[in-house]
């Protein structure tokens, strides 16, 4: 069962700030393995940090930007799946995929009317 952030006691507030950079944190998951912690921005990129004693290894960035151009900041969710994979939705209706052990993407497509179930 995954674990909100907060119950781990890591002090993350809603942004980050990475190389002068400030994120703002939509939402966030972290795998039942607990190697990393994944989190959907309000500027719609998917952003994931190693997990060390303490909490993320800001070292360890690695950012996916959305190629969505929205003029709005939603806060999308974001799951990470028992094989760690990190699912985070779009605001099309879309489902970015992201396999974090090797950095490759991928976006589940479906058609009006239809639902992905996975």
């Amino acid at each position: 069962m995954q674990k909100p952030v907060g119950q781990l006691g890591w002090p993350l507030g809603p942004t980050i700030v990475h190389h002068l950079r400030k994120m703002a944190i939509g939402s966030a998951t972290i795998p039942p393995s607990e190697q990393f912690i994944a989190i959907a921005t309000l500027d719609n990129s998917l952003v994931t940090y190693s997990l060390r004693e303490g909490g993320p290894d800001v070292e360890t960035h690695f950012e996916v930007n959305s190629r969505e151009v929205i003029n709005y900041r939603p806060v999308l969710p974001i799951v990470s799946t028992s094989s760690e994979l990190i699912l985070k939705g779009t605001a099309v209706g879309d489902i970015d995929v992201l396999d974090p052990r090797t950095n490759s993407t991928a976006s589940l497509h479906h058609g009006t009317f239809t639902f992905i179930k996975l």
